[in-house]
C-alpha cells in the first residue's frame, strides 16, 4: 500500500502556527497510521475481495452457463419485434406526436369548456358557492381549469414550442429531468383551432356529475409521469425520493411507493431486454440480493402466516429499488439530480416539522411525562413517529453539509445553511435519543474522513456545543444523559421487550428466526412478554428484530453487506480525489454509520418509507463510486477495468 502523501497540503496563515502546526503533524502522523496499518488494509480491500469471487469456481461455473445471457437474448429478439410490429405502441407514439404539435390555445379552449361546463353542473345539480367548504375540490378544480385555459387561450405557440422557449419548463425537463432536446420535435403548426377540444372540454365537463373533476388533474399528471418514466425509467428513482417524504399526504404510502418501485422496474427490464439499458451485479450487490432473499423466505415460512409472506413481499419489493437506482444512476449529472431530489423534498418535511413546533398539539406521546414534564411536543413531521422522522434526518443531514461545502453561490450556501439548521432544529424536536447519538457519530465520522484537518475543528466544535448545552439547554443535556438511565419508562420497556424476545428466541431458535414482521411477532411474543410490555410490536433495536425475523446467520450476512459498503467507500476515498465525486460518498458513509448506531436501540426500518429511503442512499452512494471508478481509470490510468467500464454509460441516441 502507498505511503500517506502530505506533500500537497497547503499552508494558510493560521496553520503556521506552531500549535496548529504541532496538531497536524500529530493527525497526519495518526492518519498515516491509519491508512497504512490493518485498518486501512482491511478497510480497502473491496476490490481485491471482489476479483477472488470472480476468479472463484462458482462464479466461473455460473458465468459459463450463461443462463442470463441466452435468456436475455432470446428475449431480446422477442421484445424487440413485439416493439416493433405493436400497433399499440405506435397508435400511442403518433398521439404523442399529436399532442405535442398541437398550439397551446386549443388546450386553453378544452380546459376553459371544461372547467366552465364543469360549474355549469354542479350549478343545476343544487351546488352553490355558499357550500364552497363542503364541495372545495369540485370548485377550485373547475376555477382552476378555467384559469389556465384562459391563459393559455392567447398564445399562438405549439406545446412543443413553449417547452423549448419557456425558461422554467426548460430548466425542468432538460435539465432537472435529463430528457434530450431531440426528444421532442420542434414544429410550429399554422392550423387553425378545431372544434375538437371544444367538443371534448364540453363531454368531460359534463362528466363531472358523476366524476369530480379534482380526478381529471390527478389523471392528467398520472398520465405524464408514466409516459415519461416509461421513456426515462431513471425519472421513477427521482419520484420515488420525492415521494418518501410526501407520501404521508396519500392512502396508502407504502403501496403507492411499491407501485411505484415496480412501474420502473418494468420499463427498466424492457429497456435492458431492447439493449437500452445495461445492469451490473457485483459483489456488494450479490450480497444485497441475498440477505433481502432470505428475508423474504422468512416471510413465507414464519409463524405470520399469509400477513407474514405480504409484509416480507413488500419489504422484498422496496428493497429491490436498490438494484434499479445502482444501475439507472448511470452518470454524474443523475448523482447530482438524485441528491438533489433527495434534499429538496426532504426539506418539506423540515419545514413541515418546524411548522409542527410552533403549532404544537401534535405528537406529545413516546415521553416519560415524569422524567420530561418540560416537554411537551416531539413532532414527527410526515413520518407518523418522532424516531422514524430522527431516523430520516440522520440520512439526510451529512448530505446537506456536504452540499453546503461544496457550494460556491451565497445563495446555495444560504439554502444549505437554513436547511441544516432546521434539520437539527427538528432532531432535537424530535427527542430521541438514539437518533441525536447517531448524529454525533455520523458527524464525527464525516468530518475525520473529510479532512485529517479537522480534528481540531470537531474538539472546539464538541467543547463549544456540551458546554453551551448544559448552561443553555437543560433539557436536552437530561434527555442525552439519561440514556443511562435504567429506571426511565423508555430504556426499562426496552429491556423488559428484549428479556422476553431473549425468552422467545431461546424456544423458538436463534438460528431460523421466528419469521417476518409484525404479523410473525405478534403471533409468538405476547406468550413471553414480561409485565410493562405487552404491547411491543418490534425488538426496538435493527440487529436484534433481524435475528428474531431470520435468525443470526442473516443478522451475520448484514453485517457482511455494510462491512462491503464501508470497504467500497474507503477504497474509492483513498484512491480518487476528485472532491466533487469523494463529498456524495463521505456523506453516505457517514450517514449510513450514524443509521446503523441508531439501530442500535431503534428499530430504524419500522417505518417502510425510512426503509426505502436507506436503500436508497446505499444505491446512491455505489452508484457514485461507479461512475467515479469508471472516470478515474479512464482518464487517469487510462484503464479498462472490469469493474469500473465504460459499460455503465449508455449512447444518447440509444436510450429512448
Amino acid at each position: 500500500m502507498k505511503r500517506f502523501d502530505e506533500s500537497a497540503r497547503k499552508k494558510s496563515i493560521y496553520e503556521k502556527s506552531f500549535f496548529m502546526n504541532l496538531i497536524y503533524r500529530v493527525t497526519t502522523w495518526f492518519y498515516a497510521l491509519v491508512v497504512n496499518g490493518f485498518f486501512g488494509s482491511l478497510f480497502t480491500a473491496y476490490s481485491a475481495e471482489e476479483q477472488l469471487f470472480e476468479r472463484s469456481s462458482t462464479y466461473q461455473k455460473l458465468k459459463r452457463i450463461g443462463l442470463f445471457q441466452k435468456l436475455r437474448n432470446s428475449l431480446k429478439r422477442t421484445v424487440s419485434k413485439a416493439f416493433e410490429d405493436s400497433k399499440i405502441i405506435t397508435l400511442v407514439t403518433r398521439w404523442l406526436s399529436y399532442l405535442m404539435k398541437r398550439k397551446l390555445k386549443e388546450y386553453g379552449a378544452l380546459f376553459s369548456v371544461m372547467g366552465a361546463v364543469g360549474l355549469l353542473v354542479y350549478t343545476l345539480e343544487g351546488g352553490s358557492f355558499y357550500v364552497f367548504f363542503r364541495e372545495s375540490s369540485y370548485i377550485i378544480s373547475c376555477v382552476g381549469f378555467m384559469a389556465v385555459g384562459l391563459a393559455f387561450v392567447a398564445s399562438k405557440k405549439t406545446l412543443t414550442a413553449v417547452l423549448y422557449e419557456s425558461h422554467i419548463m426548460s430548466e425542468l425537463l432538460f435539465e432537472g429531468f435529463g430528457i434530450q432536446k431531440d426528444f421532442f420535435v420542434y414544429e410550429e403548426q399554422d392550423s387553425k383551432v378545431s372544434i375538437v377540444p371544444i367538443i371534448a372540454g364540453a363531454v368531460l365537463g359534463g362528466l363531472s356529475y358523476f366524476v369530480n373533476p379534482t380526478y381529471y388533474v390527478i389523471a392528467i399528471f398520472v398520465m405524464l409521469a408514466a409516459t415519461l418514466i416509461i421513456i426515462f425509467p431513471e425519472l421513477g428513482i427521482l419520484a420515488m425520493l420525492a415521494v418518501i417524504p410526501t407520501a404521508t399526504f396519500f392512502a396508502h404510502p407504502s403501496l403507492m411507493l411499491l407501485s411505484l418501485g415496480c412501474f420502473t422496474a418494468v420499463s427498466f427490464f424492457i429497456k435492458l431486454l431492447r439493449g437500452k439499458r445495461m445492469a451490473r451485479f457485483r459483489l456488494i450487490d450479490i450480497a444485497i440480493m441475498a440477505f433481502i432473499v432470505i428475508r423474504l423466505t422468512s416471510g413465507v415460512f414464519g409463524a405470520g402466516g399469509t400477513a407474514a409472506f405480504v409484509q416480507s413481499l413488500m419489504a422484498f419489493g422496496l428493497a429491490l429499488v436498490y438494484f434499479l437506482a445502482v444501475n439507472l444512476i448511470r452518470n454524474k449529472e443523475w448523482i447530482k439530480r438524485s441528491v438533489s431530489v433527495f434534499v429538496l423534498f426532504a426539506v418539506v418535511s423540515l419545514i413541515i416539522g418546524v411548522f409542527q413546533m410552533f403549532v404544537g398539539g401534535f405528537e406529545s406521546g413516546w415521553l416519560d411525562s415524569s422524567a420530561f414534564s418540560d416537554i411537551t411536543v416531539r413532532i414527527s413531521s410526515t413520518f407518523n413517529n418522532p424516531n422514524n422522522f430522527a431516523a430520516y434526518i440522520l440520512l439526510l443531514i451529512p448530505f446537506l453539509i456536504s452540499l453546503l461545502l461544496e457550494s460556491k453561490s451565497p445563495k446555495g450556501m444560504v439554502f444549505y445553511g437554513l436547511a441544516i439548521l432546521m434539520a437539527l432544529v427538528c432532531m432535537v424536536q424530535t427527542w430521541s435519543r438514539g437518533a441525536w447519538l447517531g448524529l454525533c457519530v455520523s458527524i464525527v465520522v464525516f468530518f475525520l474522513v473529510y479532512s485529517r484537518k479537522s480534528l481540531p475543528y470537531l474538539a472546539a466544535g464538541g467543547a463549544v456545543s456540551v458546554l453551551g448545552i448544559s448552561m443553555f439547554a437543560p433539557t436536552i443535556e437530561n434527555r442525552f444523559l439519561s440514556i443511562g438511565n435504567l429506571s426511565e419508562s423508555s430504556i426499562s420497556y426496552r429491556i423488559s421487550a428484549w428479556k422476553g424476545i431473549f425468552d422467545m428466541l431461546g424456544t423458538a431458535g436463534w438460528v431460523s428466526g421466528i419469521g417476518f414482521g409484525e404479523a410473525s411477532f405478534s403471533a409468538l411474543y405476547p406468550a413471553f412478554a414480561y409485565s410493562g410490555a405487552w404491547a411491543v410490536k418490534h425488538a426496538h433495536s435493527l440487529y436484534l428484530q433481524i435475528i428474531t425475523e431470520s435468525g443470526i446467520p442473516v443478522l451475520l450476512l448484514f453485517i457482511v453487506v455494510m462491512i462491503l459498503f464501508v470497504q467500497n467507500c474507503f477504497e474509492y476515498l483513498y484512491r480518487v480525489k476528485n472532491p466533487e465525486c469523494r463529498n456524495i460518498v463521505v456523506a453516505g458513509v457517514s450517514s449510513v454509520i450514524g443509521f446503523l448506531v441508531m439501530g442500535l436501540t431503534d428499530y430504524v426500518w419500522y417505518n417502510s418509507r425510512v426503509y426505502l429511503a436507506f436503500w436508497l442512499v446505499l444505491a446512491m452512494v455505489n452508484a457514485n463510486i461507479r461512475v467515479g471508478f469508471a472516470e478515474h481509470n479512464r482518464n487517469i490510468y487510462n484503464e479498462k477495468s472490469n469493474f469500473y467500464s465504460a459499460d455503465l454509460e449508455i449512447d444518447p441516441e440509444s436510450i429512448y
